[in-house]
């Protein structure tokens, strides 16, 4: 009974299909899915989303090999002033895809604890979803806390902007009306 939406970028691609020699995948998101992804993001907007993989079958003990580039235009708010901020991704990534007992076996084994080690992720049926691969690796790779040209922590400062600044203290309206009552 959960949800099972599709993914804003949807390529899926079947087991069967990848061999040990590899394949390459080619993905240009269109307009409406750049727009679905950003809605998605939160940013402004996706002008241009492409992404080349090269994806080949590592065997039961490696699973499903993806090595991924992406090139992507798109816009982030400011963290500061919420300004859009463009960014250029030109990236690679790589991961694996593994069944749950080589999974199991690298949590064991402290795998996550090599900063080398190759990203795993579950490989659960028949197929899976290359475009939200892309969408996630993405994600990934976008600027933490983009700043606007020109916006900077002191300009911010300077404006005596402060969330530990308790707030304006305002006259009280019926001070006024306090002050009557000691009147005859």
């Amino acid at each position: 009974m959960g949800d099972k939406s599709v993914p804003e970028l949807s390529r899926i691609v079947r087991v069967g299909e990848v061999t040990s020699k590899g394949r390459v995948l080619k993905i240009d998101a269109r307009p409406d899915e750049c727009q679905a992804l950003a809605t998605r993001f939160d940013l402004p907007s996706i002008t241009l989303l492409q992404a080349k993989l090269s994806i080949k079958d590592g065997g039961r003990a490696q699973g499903i090999i993806i090595e991924g580039h992406i090139d992507a235009e798109l816009q982030q708010s400011c963290a500061l002033s919420s300004m859009p901020v463009d960014e250029l991704v030109d990236d690679d990534f790589r991961l694996r895809l593994v069944g749950s007992e080589e999974l199991a076996l690298a949590d064991s084994e402290e795998y996550y604890l090599d900063p080398d080690a190759d990203d795993l992720e579950l490989l659960d049926g028949d197929n899976f979803d290359a475009g939200e691969i892309v969408a996630q690796s993405l994600s990934l790779m976008l600027t933490p806390y983009p700043r606007a040209e020109g916006v900077s922590l002191e300009a911010v400062e300077s404006a005596k902007i402060s969330v530990n600044q308790e707030p304006l203290k305002r006259a009280n309206p019926f001070e006024i009306l306090s002050s009557l009552k000691d009147k005859p």
